[in-house]
């Protein structure tokens, strides 16, 4: 697990970015590989999602009628 508290979620996210699909691979594996990687990270992305939405709405952060919620 990454400590958040010690490592910036920028800088892995950055790396991420780097990550281009491989331009020597005749027969596709370490491509699909990669692809496979993506999906799995498009899934765990989604999931934050979810639950961090979960939580501000437990925190009632929009609960005011007209009021989007404020930058934390």
């Amino acid at each position: 697990m990454i400590d958040t508290d010690t490592t910036s979620l920028d800088a892995h996210f950055d790396q991420l970015v780097e990550i281009t699909a491989p331009s020597d691979d005749p027969t596709g594996r370490t491509t699909y590989a990669q692809l496979e990687f993506w999906r799995l990270i498009r899934n765990v992305a989604g999931h934050q999602i979810a639950t961090h939405a979960a939580t501000l709405d437990s925190l009632g952060v929009a609960e005011k009628p007209g009021r989007p919620p404020r930058n934390c």
